[in-house]
């Protein structure tokens, strides 16, 4: 993965995760924090970097450094598989469709149904509360905007966000989504 792409991610992350787990880093911290991280995994041998510093590696499948550094991600995936959950049906639904408390409804029944469906034993992962701090930051964030009828509308920014948690999780956990938010 190239830096500029790591750096875009964790900024894009970083409010969310941050508002949910209270993290102690300011915004404008973040890069430096992602390249301290970045420096750490490498001295741990779980990242390998290029020489000139663009480029981002994983250790090879099936290796302890692979296993390590697939721990740590477990961490915060179920938290990212929320938000990608709550987008997706905001973007199958439309602009202009649903309200917060709407979205909230639906984003708690599709994540029971995933739990069920997929054995999460994680509470917070269909917690309607999380929904509605998430809906609500987007909001505030203006990622999402609320019409005049209440309704959440979005434009590309959204789409955006959408495309970067696609390239975060995995195509089988995606697809599980999908499945369910179109069912």
């Amino acid at each position: 993965m190239r830096t500029p792409d790591l750096h875009r991610l964790a900024w894009r992350i970083y409010p969310y995760i941050s508002d949910e787990l209270f993290l102690r880093w300011r915004e404008d911290q973040v890069p430096e924090v992602v390249h301290e991280q970045l420096r750490i995994f490498v001295s741990l041998g779980l990242l390998t970097v290029s020489e000139d510093g663009s480029l981002w590696s994983r250790p090879p499948a099936a290796t302890a450094e692979a296993v390590q550094l697939s721990l740590l991600a477990q961490a915060t995936i179920q938290t990212v598989e929320r938000y990608y959950l709550a987008i997706a049906l905001l973007v199958k639904a439309g602009s202009g469709v649903l309200t917060p408390a709407e979205l909230t409804g639906r984003c708690h029944l599709m994540a029971q149904r995933m739990a069920m469906l997929y054995g999460f034993n994680s509470p917070e992962f269909f917690d309607k509360e999380l929904f509605g701090s998430f809906i609500d930051l987007l909001r505030r964030r203006a990622v999402v905007q609320v019409e005049a009828g209440g309704k959440l509308t979005f434009n590309e920014v959204l789409l955006n966000v959408k495309i970067d948690a696609e390239f975060v999780l995995s195509e089988q956990i995606r697809h599980s989504i999908l499945q369910v938010a179109h069912s």
